[in-house]
């Protein structure tokens, strides 16, 4: 996938409101309406918060809030926009009309008004996507036939309970580093990018396990990932597609997700992607820095984009390649 020139190019605002007309003339400006259906506040309660990161294209919000309030607003065409409750209380009385359950993924329409009732308590992140890049990255990561979901009549969708976990932790994350990065004033350091973050992650709460997946017997389950295994590992300097592990285990796209989802908790792509980092980790570790740098190791492993790799290297270990090869 080819790195957004945008990316760099971000804005962050995190706010505190001392009244809800405070929060309300805000979101004014971002096509939204909080219109307040009750107060149910107490002078102890905390104050309303609104977070707000664009970078490039896409957008993340987080609001909370502590009234009941029914909101209104327009979506931008050409985006994709979602939403997570934080809390397995969602604190949504209802979305387009129909009862919110934990474990759900909210979506927007393509087009047209927002239709949401929130009770006091309500906190939500929002992420909004150019739909031509999460079409793009679908296909990239091999999910069958995106678009029934993305650009389906579907509002409410029931998620993976752990994946779900998963992408709440990193948007979490996420909007920690940004408010820091921002109130330290450090424009130079490694910014960690929304897309880079969040894209598979969604992807993978929309593949959840079909209940037909248990009837599979867990030894020929086993026998199926050790052959893909041994696959990986043979070609793991090469650039892996989701397909080529579908001809060697003999089954769909939509299969392939589902094993590895059951077995390892992660989708076929980032399984791959995983095992090349690990296998440029061991390298770098082994290596002498005055004899071998980060960029000919890196060639060797089929990686030309250092800036994507040092995001997914740092994502994984927690340190950049140049760290790893010169740490003794």
């Amino acid at each position: 996938m080819e790195e957004d020139k945008n990316t760099s190019h971000r804005q962050t605002q995190n706010q505190l409101f001392s009244s809800f007309d405070e929060l309300r003339q805000t979101v004014l400006g971002f096509d939204l309406d909080f219109r307040p259906l009750s107060h149910n506040k107490s002078q102890n309660s905390p104050p309303e918060t609104f977070f707000q990161c664009s970078e490039g294209s896409r957008l993340l919000s987080h609001t909370h809030l502590h009234c009941q309030v029914e909101q209104r607003g327009n979506v931008q065409t050409g985006a994709r926009a979602l939403a997570l409750p934080v809390n397995q209380n969602t604190g949504i009385q209802s979305w387009f009309g129909q009862e919110v359950a934990a474990d759900s993924l909210l979506l927007f329409p393509d087009h047209g008004e927002i239709d949401c009732v929130s009770q006091p308590g309500f906190e939500v992140f929002v992420l909004t996507l150019p739909e031509n890049e999460l079409l793009a990255y679908a296909e990239y990561m091999g999910i069958p036939e995106p678009d029934k979901w993305i650009d389906g009549a579907e509002r409410i969708i029931r998620c993976d309970p752990k994946a779900r976990e998963n992408l709440l932790s990193t948007l979490k994350t996420f909007q920690r580093r940004s408010i820091d990065q921002q109130a330290s004033h450090d424009k130079a350091g490694q910014l960690l990018l929304l897309k880079d973050m969040v894209l598979e992650k969604i992807l993978d709460m929309m593949v959840t396990p079909a209940p037909d997946l248990m009837k599979i017997p867990p030894k020929k389950m086993q026998r199926c990932i050790k052959r893909l295994r041994e696959f990986i590992e043979a070609h793991q300097r090469e650039p892996l597609q989701v397909k080529d592990l579908c001809k060697v285990a003999n089954v769909s796209e939509r299969t392939l997700q589902r094993v590895f989802k059951h077995y390892y908790g992660v989708g076929p792509k980032q399984f791959i992607k995983s095992q090349r980092l690990y296998g440029l980790h061991r390298e770098l570790r082994a290596a002498a820095p005055a004899v071998s740098g980060v960029e000919t190791l890196a060639r060797y492993w089929g990686y030309w984009h250092i800036g994507q790799l040092a995001r997914d290297y740092r994502y994984l270990f927690g340190e950049l390649p140049s760290e790893t090869l010169s740490r003794p």
